[in-house]
C-alpha cells in the first residue's frame, strides 16, 4: 500500500466519521428543537444550513476559549434557518413606509438628574418585567420592545404587571406594516390614537396580521407622552434606565454571531452605531465580578431558547457599542 494510497483513506475515513457525527448531531438538534421535516429535499437544506451554523458556532468558540471574544454561541430554535430567514425577524422602517401625519403625542427629552446612580439594576426584581415573548418569524420586534416598556411603566405606575397585548398593534395600526417593519414611536403613537391597548390575554399573539377586533372595554393601559435621550449618550441611558424603569432601544444585530448568542457580554467587530436593526428591551445593568466588564441586561422576543433564557449582555461604557444609545424612548402614562 503506497503512502499516497494511506493518506487518502485516512482523509475518507475522517471525512466519514466527521459526516456520522454531524448525523447524529442532526438527529439530536432536531428532537431537541421539535423539528421535523418529512420532504427529505427539504431536511436536506435545514441541514445544510444547520451544519454551516455548527462550524461557525465551533470556529468562533475557540475564539472564546482564547479569551479573544467576550460571548460564546450555541445551538439554538433558529441554527437551521436561512439567512434570509434570519434577517426577517427585524425589519426597521422601510423607506417606503406610509407617511406619517404629524403627530399629537407630546414627546419630550429625558433631563438626566444629577444624582449617584447605583452600580447595578435589574427591574426583574422588582416585577416590572413580563416573562420573555417570541416574536416567531414575523419581523416586529419594534412591537414587542414598545410594549416592553409600556408593561414596565405600568408596573411601576400602578404596582401591578400586566402582559400587553402584541397582537392589538400588529392587527390595528396602519403606521406600521406589522410583520415588514415599523417603529417604536409609531406604536405609541397608535396606542394614544386608539384611547389604549388591551391585555395579551384577551388578545393572543398570532405571529402575523388578522383582522383587527380591538375592543375599547378591555383597555387595560394608556400613553401619554414619549421621553427619549440624546443619541449616542450612555450616560443619559444609564440613568433613564436607574431612574425610569425598563426602556425601548434598536442596536446592531446584524453580526452573524448574534443569532448564535448563548452567554457573555455581546460586543462583536465592526458593529455599527448609527444601523436601525433590531428593537429589544433593556431591564438593567451590571458589572462582570471577574473580569469587570459593564454590560446592559436586554430583553429579547426570540423566545426562552434563545441566549441566556431569552435574554443577552451588551457591552457598556463602550462608546455606544453596536448603537445601543442612538434610540431610545420609553412611554409616559
Amino acid at each position: 500500500m503506497t503512502t499516497t494510497f494511506k493518506i487518502l483513506l485516512l482523509i475518507c475515513l475522517i471525512a466519514s466519521t466527521i459526516n456520522g457525527q454531524v448525523d447524529d448531531l442532526w438527529k439530536h438538534y432536531k428532537q431537541q428543537f421539535g423539528k421535523e421535516y418529512l420532504d427529505g429535499n427539504v431536511d436536506l437544506e435545514r441541514k445544510v444550513q444547520f451544519t454551516k451554523s455548527l462550524e461557525h458556532i465551533t470556529s468562533h468558540n475557540e475564539k472564546f476559549k482564547n479569551g479573544t471574544v467576550s460571548y460564546d454561541l450555541g445551538l439554538n430554535h433558529y441554527s437551521d434557518w436561512t439567512k434570509t430567514e434570519v434577517d426577517n425577524l427585524n425589519k426597521p422602517m422601510p423607506v417606503m413606509a406610509p407617511i406619517r401625519k404629524p403627530t399629537r403625542l407630546p414627546q419630550n427629552g429625558y433631563v438626566v438628574p444629577t444624582l449617584r446612580l447605583p452600580q447595578s439594576v435589574d427591574w426583574r426584581k422588582q416585577g416590572y418585567v413580563t416573562p420573555v415573548k417570541d416574536q416567531k418569524s414575523c419581523g416586529n420586534s419594534y412591537i414587542f420592545s414598545a410594549i416592553g416598556a409600556l408593561e414596565g411603566q405600568m408596573a411601576k405606575a400602578t404596582g401591578k404587571l400586566v402582559a400587553l397585548s402584541e397582537q392589538n398593534v400588529m392587527d390595528c395600526n396602519n403606521a406600521n406594516l406589522g410583520c415588514f417593519g415599523g417603529d417604536v414611536k409609531n406604536v405609541y403613537e397608535f396606542i394614544q390614537s386608539q384611547n389604549g391597548i388591551v391585555k395579551e390575554k384577551s388578545y393572543p399573539y398570532q405571529g402575523m396580521r388578522e383582522v383587527c377586533h380591538f375592543n375599547r372595554n378591555n383597555v387595560a393601559a394608556r400613553v401619554k407622552g414619549l421621553f427619549w435621550i440624546k443619541s449616542g449618550d450612555e450616560a443619559a441611558l444609564q440613568s433613564a434606565i436607574a431612574t425610569q424603569g425598563p426602556v425601548s432601544i434598536s442596536f446592531d444585530d446584524k453580526h452573524p454571531s448574534f443569532i448564535h448568542y448563548k452567554s457573555g457580554i455581546y460586543n462583536p467587530p465592526n458593529c455599527r452605531k448609527n444601523f436601525p436593526g433590531r428593537a429589544a428591551l433593556i431591564v438593567g445593568y451590571g458589572t462582570c465580578p471577574k473580569t469587570f466588564q459593564e454590560y446592559y441586561i436586554v430583553k429579547n422576543s426570540m423566545g426562552c431558547n434563545f441566549g441566556m433564557n431569552g435574554y443577552f449582555l451588551l457591552a457598556r461604557n463602550k462608546n455606544n457599542a453596536c448603537g445601543v444609545a442612538s434610540s431610545v424612548t420609553w412611554p409616559k402614562v
